[in-house]
């Protein structure tokens, strides 16, 4: 017999009528009428090839090759429900996963430690895995399961079978040096006559500053560029130079170095920053519980920013 064409519910009720040694009692129990269960028993019987159930002074009662088949059933039964009706459960203080992000530098700078500390209260045995991917790559590294989470501003992950989740709006902020004689606000052209530090990193919210500065022809003195963001702290605090960055930054670096985060006297754009995953991985426990923990620790209601 193909295998395929096996009606899988028959099993159901070979357990039923073991579990109940009558044909009344088992339709009762699998919301059945009397002859059906009767007609099921027979299919069942004609499959296999054996009576699988007798009539005794105990009730009905398994054949040794009925006793083979309800075993093997009620196997059969708990793993569906198990692995297949239930979906397994991701216990994160005894898993010992990695978790894989993409974030970009900046993002990483801001997220990352806050994090590490829930993680290590929360699943303290997972390991972290951070990268940067290309754009065009991203979406199927997500697809993939390469990568779990792509948390910060990605404009270009727009595909069908991507999930994302605003966590909270962000702009741009200024940073200056401690002390410094306009750590405490400046006007525009304070702005413009300042020595200015530009990143240039690919990073789409950064990108977003430099082509505002361009189109509204803003003019600044640009001093240095450099490549990353985390020498901003060391090259603003010994010097009197001005860098714009995103508004998070601001919020963090002061708590780490002798840097002063002042508000831009320019309306510039505000954007989201959201954490994207793959609709394959939607329903998982453990992308589940991930996206909860950012989202609790990064999202709206958090201290984050405050």
């Amino acid at each position: 017999m193909n295998p395929c064409s096996f009606d899988l519910n028959l099993l159901k009720v070979a357990v039923a009528l073991a579990d109940t040694a009558s044909v009344t009692r088992a339709a009762v129990e699998l919301n059945m009428s009397q002859p059906g269960v009767s007609t099921a028993l027979a299919r069942l019987r004609t499959q296999v090839g054996d009576p699988l159930f007798v009539r005794t002074s105990r009730g009905m009662e398994p054949t040794a090759r009925g006793a083979i088949v309800v075993a093997e059933a009620r196997d059969v039964l708990n793993r569906v429900a198990r692995h297949v009706l239930s979906s397994p459960e991701f216990m994160p203080a005894s898993s010992r996963t990695e978790f894989r992000f993409a974030m970009a530098d900046v993002a990483q700078m801001l997220f990352i430690p806050r994090l590490l500390r829930a993680l290590a209260q929360e699943a303290p045995h997972a390991t972290v895995h951070i990268g940067s991917h290309q754009p065009a790559r991203l979406e199927a590294a997500l697809e993939a399961g390469a990568v779990d989470l792509a948390v910060g501003y990605f404009p270009e992950l727009t595909g069908g079978n991507l999930i994302q989740q605003r966590l909270f709006m962000h702009g741009f902020c200024c940073l200056v040096r401690a002390g410094h004689r306009f750590a405490r606000g400046l006007s525009a052209s304070e702005f413009c006559e300042l020595e200015h530090v530009v990143v240039q990193a690919p990073v789409h919210s950064h990108e977003m500053g430099e082509r505002y500065f361009l189109q509204h022809r803003i003019p600044r003195r640009i001093r240095m560029r450099t490549s990353n963001f985390a020498t901003l702290p060391v090259i603003l605090a010994e010097s009197d130079m001005i860098a714009t960055v995103p508004a998070a930054l601001g919020t963090v670096l002061p708590r780490v170095s002798a840097i002063a985060a002042v508000a831009t006297p320019f309306a510039m754009p505000r954007f989201q920053v959201r954490q994207h995953w793959h609709r394959r991985f939607d329903k998982d426990q453990r992308s589940m519980w991930l996206r909860a923990l950012v989202a609790r620790l990064f999202g709206a209601g958090s201290d984050f920013l405050a």
